[in-house]
């Protein structure tokens, strides 16, 4: 058994890229009302539901680490 990409935590979070409690809460305010729409359409693109399981879960994931960045201006804007 190898060692994680996310450092060796095994749980996906890189280390230090932990979202602070407010801004973990306005993330999920904004993508868990979506969280269905996101699977339904991982099960259309793989094909079948057990393949499509985890793409929710790493695309929530890398929204999650990128979060922190965005300024909330404009669709797609981030900070410079």
């Amino acid at each position: 058994m190898g060692v994680a990409k996310d450092g060796g935590r095994g749980d996906g979070v890189k280390a230090g890229r932990v979202l602070d409690p407010e801004a973990r809460r306005r993330f999920e305010a904004l993508a868990l009302p979506h969280l269905a729409s996101v699977y339904r359409l991982a099960v259309r693109l793989t094909g079948g539901a057990q393949d499509a399981e985890d793409l929710p879960q790493e695309t929530y994931l890398k929204a999650m680490r990128a979060f922190p960045g965005l300024n909330g201006s404009a669709p797609g804007s981030s900070r410079s």
